[in-house]
């Protein structure tokens, strides 16, 4: 906001902030007024008089209702605040003129008295209530002491009194206009005071204290969407779970359509919530970094087979350049960050190719993804490695993602402490790269490889399974999935309804898949413990949650139970119910 329109927004916000008590007290004064002047011959007059002002009192309230704002004034607002300021002032003046005219004539010296003595308030309360616009406050004070003192003039009334109204108007008028030029001079050098502020701050170059600014504004931002997302999780898992449920009963055909694109929108919004996730686990600092010797040709030969078909369909050139080279870091988090730099490439790209390939550096292997999309201006190529901001999707798509992807990159990079640079010219595409340590090539761990499903479809068939969930629709949902799998299901709300219901049950729990956050501040892991010592063996559990604050997830990760956050899509679900399958029969076993 410029100087001018920030200092135009407070002589509008002093100005409106002040409009409704000053018409309400100037009504009452008149209905004071009326009251001490009130004789049998001016009763029509009198009346007459507190009509206009009633009429001037409420076309003000409704001009102050019509601007009422929360924020701040536009120009074009503040300058209908002064125009209706500088009327209604204006109004008010001449219909108090009109009452000295009236009530002059037959007024006592008692009465001459409070006729100047509310000249001298009248002027006091318009400088405090009109002082921040001079012409409003000319308005409101002005006809009203000129017409006075003619008045008083013509109507001869006391000389003390005529006196000192005529040295009190022009001493007024020249402390308003004082006060004005020193509130407009205040408020000036505050705004330029706040700007060079903000410039020293955008010119500090010491890196410690940008980072704790950096660190503070990503922790609140993180909380803030650990409790927006807790709530919407919520449903969404229910609905993930029905949906399922859904996909295993017996449907008319002309149905399985409709359920197939509502699995479809269950699955976006469930994308989208990991990258929320992701997020919240990288500022929670409980990502772990497990460096090893690997082949790049291998991450490679990934991207090439995941992301081939993709850039097929939308026409692009998509080609990926073999490396011998093997480099000394975390396998996993080189993949995601060049799964992400890929896919982004493939979105943004309309024509054209996408090339992935490495290059030599003196410290190491260059790894980069270059495209032919639209590119990135200079001053917003800091700005896309910020959350949710996307440069060309003003409209919000949600095709498009919401705009993590480049912030879990750089976080991901900061990780591994690598480094993660920028290349790119409007119309001329895009280049993204990270430097990685390289390697001689002894001590190689293979990437690890996607295999086929071989589980039995019967493995959870027969299992006692306990679900506790203070949400009664997300008990009905795994109730109904878990049940179509063959489990015998026990729902509960707390700890204490689960091990109630268990009493009158002969069979110890296969399973326990607990909420994380319960009613009345019970901790599902808390739950999990107390149900183990019940019956004093270790049960094989699982935490399900939708919390994703930093602080939350370290207490997930240190529970030392297996977690899944919400929504919980089928698939995953059902493989680690599977693998505690797999754990409990390793137990038996041994």
């Amino acid at each position: 906001m410029q100087i001018e329109h920030a200092i135009a927004d407070e002589q509008a916000r002093h100005i409106h902030n002040n409009m409704l008590s000053i018409t309400v007290f100037n009504f009452l004064s008149a209905i004071g007024a009326a009251a001490l002047f009130w004789q049998p011959k001016s009763r029509l007059e009198l009346i007459i008089w507190l009509a206009a002002m009633a009429l001037q009192m409420l076309y003000t309230i409704y001009g102050w209702w019509v601007l009422r704002k929360n924020d701040q004034f536009s120009l074009a607002a503040a300058r209908r605040v002064f125009h209706l300021s500088i009327r209604t002032a204006f109004i008010s003046a001449v219909i108090w003129a009109l009452g000295f005219y009236f009530f002059l004539p037959s007024a006592s010296f008692v009465q001459q008295l409070t006729l100047f003595t509310s000249v001298i308030l009248a002027g006091t309360m318009s400088v405090f209530s009109f002082g921040s616009y001079y012409p409003s406050f000319l308005a409101a004070f002005l006809p009203f002491s000129v017409a006075a003192i003619l008045i008083m003039s013509i109507q001869r009334v006391s000389l003390p009194l005529l006196t000192g109204t005529i040295i009190f108007v022009p001493a007024m008028l020249l402390y308003a206009w004082r006060y004005t030029q020193v509130l407009l001079e205040s408020l000036q050098l505050r705004f330029k005071n706040a700007a060079l502020v903000v410039q020293l701050t955008t010119q500090q170059k010491q890196l410690i204290e940008q980072k704790e600014v950096a660190e503070f504004a990503t922790l609140t931002k993180s909380r803030f969407l650990a409790a927006a997302s807790h709530d919407l999780r919520q449903p969404m898992h229910a609905l993930s779970l029905y949906l399922s449920a859904l996909g295993g009963s017996h449907l008319p055909d002309s149905t399985h359509h409709l359920l197939s694109n509502a699995k479809k929108c269950a699955q976006a919004m469930d994308d989208m919530f990991s990258d929320l996730l992701d997020i919240s686990r990288l500022d929670a600092s409980v990502v772990e970094v497990d460096v090893k010797v690997f082949a790049l040709a291998t991450l490679l030969d990934q991207i090439r087979m995941e992301f081939v078909p993709q850039a097929d369909v939308k026409g692009l050139d998509f080609k990926v350049v073999d490396c011998s080279v093997f480099v000394f870091t975390d396998p996993s988090l080189v993949e995601r960050i060049l799964r992400n730099l890929v896919s982004n490439a493939i979105r943004y790209t309309t024509h054209g190719k996408i090339l992935v390939g490495c290059r030599r550096t003196d410290d190491g292997v260059r790894l980069s993804v270059y495209d032919t999309g639209a590119g990135i201006a200079y001053e917003k190529q800091q700005s896309i490695f910020e959350e949710f901001y996307q440069v060309s999707n003003p409209e919000r798509d949600r095709k498009q993602g919401l705009g993590l992807g480049l912030a879990i990159v750089q976080r991901l990079a900061l990780l591994l402490g690598t480094r993660l640079t920028l290349s790119s010219q409007l119309g001329r595409g895009s280049v993204f790269s990270i430097d990685l340590p390289c390697s001689s090539g002894m001590n190689i761990h293979p990437l690890p490889m996607i295999v086929p499903d071989t589980k039995q479809d019967n493995v959870l068939n027969g299992l006692l399974i306990v679900v506790i969930d203070d949400e009664v629709i997300i008990q009905n949902a795994m109730q109904s999935l878990l049940e179509q799998w063959g489990c015998i299901v026990i729902v509960a709300t707390s700890g204490r309804e689960a091990i109630e219901q268990l009493s009158v049950c002969a069979r110890v729990p296969d399973v326990i898949v607990c909420d994380y956050r319960l009613r009345n501040e019970e901790i599902g892991s808390d739950v999990i413990a107390k149900l183990c010592d019940e019956f004093n063996e270790n049960i094989p559990a699982l935490l399900i949650t939708g919390d994703t604050a930093p602080e939350r997830i370290r207490a997930l990760v240190a529970s030392g139970f297996p977690v899944l956050h919400k929504p919980v899509q089928e698939k995953v679900l059902k493989d680690t119910l599977e693998g505690l399958v797999h754990q409990i029969r390793i137990g038996v076993m041994n």
